[in-house]
């Protein structure tokens, strides 16, 4: 998202997670809910060098502070639409295919 007239700049992540999950939590609450479901990531804990990683890691502990049930999700990996990395990987199997396996079967990534 751009910042145009009536609209607020999209802020990065590392000022979402801290900030905005407090308003997370109280609007579950108001609403009734009763479990949150977060989703970190694998290497995300204090002082790990990683501005993005310690941001999830305030996330969790704000869920985990909460009066809420919650479950906390820490893949290793994302992948889907727009990643960065699986996407720019099949652009470049698709421009250039590649069949691999052994015998009469054959995959193609």
């Amino acid at each position: 998202m751009t910042s145009t007239e009536g609209t607020r700049p999209e802020q990065p992540p590392i000022a979402v997670h801290p900030k905005g999950g407090p308003n997370v939590v109280r609007a579950a609450e108001r609403a009734g809910v009763q479990r949150l479901a977060l989703v970190s990531l694998l290497r995300a804990r204090p002082d790990c060098g990683s501005r993005y990683h310690e941001s999830k890691w305030a996330a969790e502990e704000i869920v985990r502070r909460s009066q809420l049930e919650w479950t906390v999700l820490k893949p290793g990996m994302m992948f889907g639409r727009g990643d960065h990395l699986l996407d720019h990987l099949s652009r470049a199997l698709r421009a250039f295919p590649v069949s691999i396996g052994v015998g009469p079967r054959r995959v193609r990534p």
